[in-house]
């Protein structure tokens, strides 16, 4: 048998002590002092504010209704390092959401990734939340942000924002938008309505551009004038009963027109221009 060099044999003896030291360590209770370590290294926050009209984001969020009267916004701080996990602040009624790292390279060490899977909470996942008072309108939602957004019974005068890298999810909501663009990642929007100017004879609407990911709608209401187009995926739309009956639909799939005769009336009040490049589309 071949004789270890002295280096390796070194090596492995420190790996062996290594391995017995950690049995010693957990045995002694070492991985519950460590959940109380991790327990206290990240510590949730929330911030309130009221009066807000306008929201800007840059980061992976959710909005939903709020409890009370007032907005919340839950994140979490790294109590170790003294840096919050989100980065706010309001000017003038415009609240605006971004990383705390935006623009810093960080380094994390070795004890950082072993907080995370210790700690059940799993903050390196956590999504900020936003709470904004029930019935309340937002003026404006803007942003260039990369990550997951999820909205959920919000009401919007105006969308105006740039999403990639992640997947967004809209339900229960009622928004006026001039542009929503989303690259790398699946768009869902469920139960809602989208409104635009309603003079279809003006020849700017809303419009969703879609880039390499999936566009699914449920129940969807359109109001007024929409352009939506994906450039790498499909689209399935399932439209309100109260749409079906008054729209005109221009479609394209692949390059090539597609014929919806219970679509074509060209003298309806709403219209929407709809089209996949690369990808299937479905209309119900």
């Amino acid at each position: 048998m071949k004789e270890l060099k002295p280096f390796t044999k070194i090596s492995l003896s420190l790996l062996s002590l290594g391995a017995i030291l950690s049995l010693i360590g957990y045995l002694a209770g070492g991985w519950t002092n460590m959940k109380l370590v991790a327990e206290n290294y990240f510590q949730p926050q929330t911030a309130s504010f009221s009066n807000i009209r306008a929201i800007e984001v840059n980061e992976k969020l959710s909005i939903m209704p709020s409890p009370d009267n007032q907005f919340h916004l839950h994140y979490y701080r790294n109590q170790h390092k003294g840096i919050d996990l989100l980065s706010h602040q309001v000017q003038d009624g415009k609240l605006t959401i971004s990383s705390a790292y935006q623009g810093i390279v960080t380094y994390d060490g070795l004890l950082e990734p072993i907080l995370h899977l210790v700690n059940d909470q799993n903050i390196a996942y956590y999504q900020p939340v936003l709470q904004i008072p029930k019935n309340s309108t937002i003026e404006t939602l803007s942003g260039n942000l990369q990550g997951d957004l999820y909205l959920d019974k919000v009401t919007i005068q105006n969308l105006e924002l740039t999403a990639e890298d992640g997947d967004m999810l809209i339900e229960n909501s009622q928004l006026s938008f001039a542009h929503l663009s989303h690259l790398n990642g699946e768009v869902a929007i469920n139960h809602s309505t989208l409104t635009s100017p309603k003079d279809i004879s003006d020849t700017v609407g809303s419009s969703l551009t879609i880039e390499d990911g999936v566009f699914k709608a449920e129940n969807l209401k359109l109001e007024g004038r929409h352009d939506i187009s994906n450039f790498g995926g499909s689209i399935d739309i399932s439209l309100h009963s109260q749409t079906k009956t008054d729209i005109y639909i221009d479609a394209s799939q692949n390059n090539s027109r597609m014929e919806l005769p219970a679509y074509s009336n060209t003298k309806a009040n709403n219209y929407l221009f709809i089209s996949t490049l690369d990808g299937e589309l479905t209309i119900r």
